[in-house]
């Protein structure tokens, strides 16, 4: 892991970074000359450098790396064997998506790096957006999850 986060931060990382954010980067929308798509790219607050970065990485990654043998049941006579870990409950569930949520408001609303001259609309945009994607994501799950367990588990609670 250390070596993986070495090789990634180190040299892979700042590489893609510069293709992007730099002025002259290969997919900058600040080039004069060779837009990628004609428009080059504009990354808000960084997710697409770092979203695409790790996504890309470790689905390369679990190429090199094998399957953890004997860490799961393979046959019913093995699950005998294994315990299941206990459910975290959803109170520490709901202090989990809490503190998620305060971070990503943080983060995404001070990502316009102001408040001022026009710069606070963005923001609360940016922010509105936001408690959209986190509601709607909640809101998923909990229809899927009611779907799956023909709705006995969720409105039981357990």
């Amino acid at each position: 892991y250390a070596f993986y986060s070495f090789i990634i931060s180190g040299f892979i990382y700042p590489i893609i970074v510069h293709m992007a954010w730099s002025d002259d980067g290969r997919f900058s929308a600040y080039r004069d000359t060779r837009l990628v798509a004609g428009c080059g790219v504009v990354d808000f607050a960084g997710s697409g450098v770092v979203h695409l970065t790790g996504g890309f990485s470790a689905l390369i990654l679990t190429n090199f790396v094998a399957p953890r043998r004997g860490r799961f049941p393979t046959s019913t006579a093995d699950a005998e064997r294994f315990e299941r870990p206990p459910d975290s409950g959803p109170a520490f569930s709901t202090l989990g998506v809490f503190i998620l949520w305060t971070g990503w408001f943080a983060f995404n609303g001070c990502s316009t790096l102001a408040v001022t001259n026009g710069s606070a609309g963005i923001a609360a945009h940016a922010v509105f957006n936001t408690m959209l994607a986190a509601s709607a994501a909640c809101l998923s799950g909990t229809i899927i999850s009611a779907i799956h367990t023909s709705g006995t588990a969720f409105w039981c609670c357990g």
